[in-house]
């Protein structure tokens, strides 16, 4: 990008002259929404209509900000951990001890809606269905999501026992048959592990495969069969070393769309193989954009303001029509010209 073109206070006639200034290609839709973005990294400008009106130019570019998952989906520590352990302190403030599954802390984090609970309990291929979503782009995200929250929240829980912050440990609740539920101690933990090592080589299955509510459930069922308890789960054991530390300022809000965003990315950049060995990513194509913020909008609670890139590539579609294209203004002046202006399981 050349940025000795334009000055504070140039107007330029519209969004095709703009990229001649900076020697940028013409774009549409998604990347021209993205070369903009980036474009407010070096430079300001308000808009009246197809014109740019110069406003600020940076002696320094902005840092650009990386939402993208990092090595198969795992998060930037200070990124995204920082704001997730704003929210446990904050939790711990409220409840003091916390013995809960994930999906029972994500739910008291109020992170997620009441569709995601409806997705976890009637599994991907059902909530596909009854929704008119595709199952495998349904599976991606379900599982792309879990992972992304699950790692962030985990390395949270880590790093804030290993500061003296909190006391933190991973246990397995149980339910006997007669419905009672008790930790289990580190004698039936073995067991447990033990016995799923079994079920895996009897029913022939590698873990990923319980993602399938109905294999899950046969699996559990065996499982608990063989060690005469009704169910049992994965729970999260953790409580605040001083019972007196105050609530912090959090942001919510900011931490969600930066998780949606790394499970979105995530989403896209899932590589398969194609018949030939050729490593392919069919989610990154523009037909599942549609379908992946869809995904978005029923498994969040989302900010009020929180739009998709759906969302935003029709609002800019309306703004400028021809699909995301600045129309040309039919005028007899020059492309541009100089004017004094005073003016983010």
């Amino acid at each position: 990008m050349n940025i000795n073109n334009i000055t504070e206070g140039l107007i330029v006639k519209n969004y095709r002259e703009m990229c001649k200034l900076l020697d940028e290609k013409v774009k549409d839709g998604k990347s021209k929404r993205l070369q903009l973005e980036d474009w407010k990294r070096y430079f300001d400008w308000k808009n009246e209509k197809y014109k740019f009106i110069i406003t600020e130019i940076y002696p320094e570019p902005k840092e650009k900000i990386d939402g993208r998952v990092n090595n198969g989906g795992n998060i930037a520590n200070t990124k995204y951990d920082e704001l997730m352990d704003k929210l446990i302190i904050n939790l711990l403030v409220d409840y003091v001890y916390i013995e809960e599954s994930f999906s029972q802390v994500m739910d008291i984090l109020d992170l997620f809606s009441r569709k995601y609970v409806d997705l976890n309990k009637s599994g991907y291929k059902t909530f596909a269905e009854i929704n008119k979503i595709g199952v495998g782009v349904t599976l991606t995200y379900q599982q792309k999501l879990n992972n992304i929250v699950k790692k962030c929240f985990e390395t949270s829980l880590n790093r804030l026992a290993k500061n003296g912050v909190i006391t933190y440990e991973k246990r397995i609740m149980m339910m006997d048959n007669k419905l009672e539920k008790s930790l289990a101690d580190i004698e039936m933990e073995e067991k447990i592990k033990e016995t799923e090592q079994k079920m895996y080589e009897e029913m022939d299955i590698k873990h990923y495969n319980r993602i399938i509510m109905d294999v899950n459930r046969r699996f559990k069922s065996k499982v608990g069969k063989e060690l005469e308890i009704m169910n049992y789960w994965n729970v999260y054991c953790f409580e605040l070393v001083d019972k007196n530390t105050d609530y912090v300022e959090e942001d919510r809000d900011e931490l969600m769309k930066r998780l949606i965003n790394s499970v979105v990315e995530s989403v896209k950049g899932q590589k398969y193989k194609d018949d030939a060995g050729e490593a392919f990513q069919p989610y990154g194509y523009e037909k599942y954009q549609e379908q992946i913020d869809k995904l978005t909008r029923l498994l969040w609670k989302l900010p009020e303001e929180y739009k998709t890139e759906t969302e935003i590539a029709t609002a800019m579609e309306s703004l400028f029509g021809n699909g995301g294209e600045v129309e040309e203004e039919q005028e007899q002046d020059t492309s541009y010209y100089m004017q004094d202006f005073n003016t983010p399981f």
